[in-house]
């Protein structure tokens, strides 16, 4: 999937840049929009209270520019109809769980259009540690690295609770070099 500013239609995955991480939605109108969560502009949000919710598309946007989700070949055939999309997303309104790493705003959406709960940007950091951790295979034992894995878990956390700019339900994209 590529993304591109473009007008969005019912069903579309959307999604804002917000520093150098992303925030997702599911596009319904301009009216509404429903996100795990909201950008992270303004008071920092307690963990607990991340919630999928409605806004408009201002409000998800808070004046970044909007992307459109653009699903190539292979993902339209695997795809729900906008109907199916539309109808879980809703469902899933008020729904909590929202964890940085296993649960946030881009596995809701892909769990929405796609039915499986994905973040590209988790195998983004999960690539970055297994690649800082080959550099040196004789030097890097596999505990450490699980305890590069713990580490960075816990600093995006303690982002996320701080209410760092940078925390934001995708912030992993960030940990890339």
């Amino acid at each position: 999937m590529i993304f591109e500013p473009r007008d969005a239609k019912s069903g579309d995955i959307v999604r804002i840049k917000i520093g150098s991480i992303y925030h997702y939605g599911i596009f319904v109108s301009e009216e509404e929009v429903i996100q795990f969560g909201r950008p992270p502009v303004g008071e920092p949000h307690a963990k607990e209270d991340i919630v999928v919710c409605v806004t408009d598309i201002d409000e998800f946007s808070k004046g970044f520019i909007v992307e459109v989700g653009v699903l190539d070949k292979k993902e339209k055939k695997t795809a729900k109809k906008t109907k199916e999309i539309l109808s879980f997303a809703r469902s899933r309104i008020g729904s909590g769980g929202y964890n940085l790493v296993h649960n946030n705003c881009e596995h809701f959406v892909n769990e929405c259009v796609f039915g499986k709960k994905i973040s590209y940007q988790e195998f983004n950091e999960t690539d970055f540690i297994y690649q800082q951790s080959t550099r040196h295979p004789d030097e890097t034992s596999q505990n450490e690295i699980s305890v590069q894995e713990n580490s960075l878990s816990e600093d995006l956390e303690e982002n996320k609770l701080n209410g760092s700019q940078d925390s934001i339900c995708d912030d992993l994209e960030s940990l890339q070099m």
